[in-house]
């Protein structure tokens, strides 16, 4: 079995707060060896890597910072003998299939939080008003005749406080 590394986080379902968590869960393909899992975030023990402090010393992430955390960290898997596999990049938000054997190893979780997973969680968030989801909420605002928020979190409680359905939304306007 392998794993899926989500790259969006559901902000609008945790705010702010980023606690998603490691865990495989069969994607229900026959004989498949990818499991979808969603981001996992940083423990707290988790020892970072040089580069990926470098990286972060500014408080602020760029796209390349972002490519070079994430080759580092297809690097590390590889290094102990895993192959992570690029499936979508959008919104400039790699998601990925890591083995199964990588996860239940641990070498996954080192490797993230090693090399990407602050990285990767700073530039999701910088992502977040630009999103599928977010396009999907400020089309499904527009087709309602409500003027759409800047921000995704604000569209979220303006599709609450008009009683529009956020499931609606994303199965009607998100590709």
């Amino acid at each position: 079995m392998g794993s899926r590394r989500s790259g969006l986080l559901g902000m609008a379902a945790l705010g702010i707060a980023i606690a998603t968590t490691l865990a495989g869960c069969s994607d229900g393909t026959p004989g498949s060896d990818r499991t979808p899992v969603m981001a996992s975030s940083p423990s707290p023990a988790a020892k970072m890597s040089a580069d990926q402090k470098a990286a972060l010393s500014d408080k602020r992430v760029s796209y390349d910072e972002y490519l070079d955390g994430w080759n580092r960290y297809v690097a590390c898997e590889a290094d102990a003998g895993y192959t992570v596999t690029k499936t979508d990049e959008t919104n400039q938000v790699i998601m990925g299939q890591v083995p199964d054997g990588a996860v239940r190893s641990g070498v996954d979780a080192r490797c993230y939080d090693a090399e990407f997973a602050q990285i990767d969680t700073i530039w999701q968030v910088s992502r977040e008003d630009t999103s599928p989801q977010a396009n999907a909420f400020r089309e499904c605002l527009e087709a309602h005749d409500v003027k759409p928020a800047k921000t995704e979190r604000k569209m979220i409680e303006q599709l609450e406080s008009n009683g529009i359905d956020r499931d609606a939304c994303r199965d009607r306007y998100m590709p």
